[in-house]
């Protein structure tokens, strides 16, 4: 114990709501203390010298690396690295062997149907190695969303939540795949809860609650929400945009567009849609009509 202050916050409750409260303030609490401590280990992961890591250290090195919904191809190498040395450490961690596969796409850019294929079969590997573990689901999810095959996508997906529902990160990754899945008031609710667990979120929950609103056909609220990211990369900037010209706003839509290839060479409506699948399919119609008339490269 160091006596540091951990965690403190203000609810404007009267005497009557306190009871009812006591879950919200009692998880949020114990969300934000963990992710803080998260953060120290990762802090000190990166600080020691690379003959004391283990594989638990390696995973939050690629971890820290892996940080954001987009990450750059210098990032994405980084981070596989650092997954493979996590399972070459301990072949038995089941969230490295998944995150391993996560970022292999990242290092690949694929998004042909034989390496999606590879993809689930990788983490499916992982999953026999600990099926409790609520990360290995969600990637898993995401592999069954990406292959079209979403009743699987919706069984994996809410294992994921259900297994640890105070992991802020996956109920906020898995919100957007429940808007995909036709379950818009679910997924609003997800991102929310996500957000009020995790008050002190990364930049790519906007994203995320962007995208939820976007499915949801509220257009102005979704560039609201997608603007607060501080994170400025293609395929944020290519969802942002795809918004504005929904919301008829032409110019700054073009603009935008622009911004996203600017940050990434390799964007397109193809590479940013490739794994998006939805029960609606005029949703995606409309997001990849969106993104093309903003200006993205088919």
């Amino acid at each position: 114990p160091t006596g540091a202050h951990a965690w403190g916050d203000k609810f404007d409750l009267g005497i009557d709501e306190i009871f009812a409260a006591q879950d919200q303030i009692v998880e949020t609490a114990v969300s934000t203390i963990a992710g803080r401590v998260r953060k120290i280990e990762t802090e000190h992961a990166i600080a020691r010298k690379a003959s004391n890591y283990s594989a638990y250290e390696h995973l939050l090195r690629g971890l820290h690396h892996y940080k954001t919904i987009w990450p750059n191809k210098d990032d994405s190498l980084l981070a596989h690295d650092e997954f493979c040395q996590s399972v070459a450490h301990d072949p038995n961690l089941a969230r490295a062997h998944a995150w391993k596969v996560c970022s292999l796409s990242s290092v690949r850019g694929e998004y042909t149907r034989g390496y999606l294929e590879e993809y689930v079969d990788l983490t499916l590997i992982a999953l026999e190695l600990d099926d409790t573990e609520d990360e290995v689901q969600r990637i898993l999810a995401t592999g069954y969303h990406a292959l079209g095959d979403l009743d699987l996508s919706e069984h994996h997906g809410l294992l994921a939540v259900h297994l640890n529902p105070n992991n802020a990160d996956v109920i906020a990754r898995s919100a957007y795949l429940f808007a995909c899945l036709g379950h818009i008031d679910q997924a609003e609710a997800m991102i929310n809860r996500a957000i009020s667990i995790n008050p002190l979120h990364p930049g790519w929950y906007w994203l995320k609650r962007g995208m939820v609103a976007y499915c949801a056909g509220d257009y102005e609220t979704a560039s609201e929400y997608i603007s607060k990211n501080p994170e400025r990369n293609g395929y944020n900037q290519a969802w942002l945009a795809a918004c504005q010209i929904a919301d008829n706003r032409v110019d700054i839509a073009r603009e935008t567009a622009r911004k996203a290839v600017e940050f990434d060479a390799n964007a397109s409506v193809t590479a940013y849609t490739s794994w998006d699948n939805f029960r609606d399919s005029d949703v995606l119609s409309r997001l990849r009509s969106h993104m093309n008339m903003a200006g993205l490269p088919e």
